[in-house]
């Protein structure tokens, strides 16, 4: 009861064909798995540029943001500075009034004094 010669072949070819349907598989897998990678390190790299984009917007943002705080501060330094001036403006009005007001009342009284004569 053993195993023919041509019984043994068979085997052997069969043996053969799957040895080469495997090798051929193995070679697809190979190719998908490169080709994954591949995709893989694009989107990494998209990824990055995207992460770059946006920390460069983040950035640039800030930047602006921080002139826009300086602008208002210097704005603000000014607005004060200019109510200061006013105020001042309008104390030397006031006491210029005053003083108006008091040579007003002297000239009166002199020309009440010279019709006095």
């Amino acid at each position: 009861g053993s195993p023919s010669k041509t019984h043994i072949e068979e085997i052997i070819t069969t043996l053969k064909d799957c040895d080469a349907e495997q090798r051929a598989e193995n070679v697809d897998k190979r190719r998908m798995l490169q080709e994954s990678e591949e995709v893989l390190h694009k989107l990494r790299l998209q990824q990055k540029q995207v992460l770059d984009a946006s920390q460069e917007a983040t950035t640039s943002f800030e930047r602006e943001a921080g002139k826009l705080d300086q602008d208002i501060a210097l704005r603000r330094q000014q607005d004060e500075k200019a109510n200061k001036e006013l105020l001042q403006l309008e104390r030397d009005v006031s006491s210029q009034m005053v003083s108006i007001a008091h040579l007003e009342r002297e000239q009166r009284r002199l020309r009440q004094e010279l019709r006095d004569l």
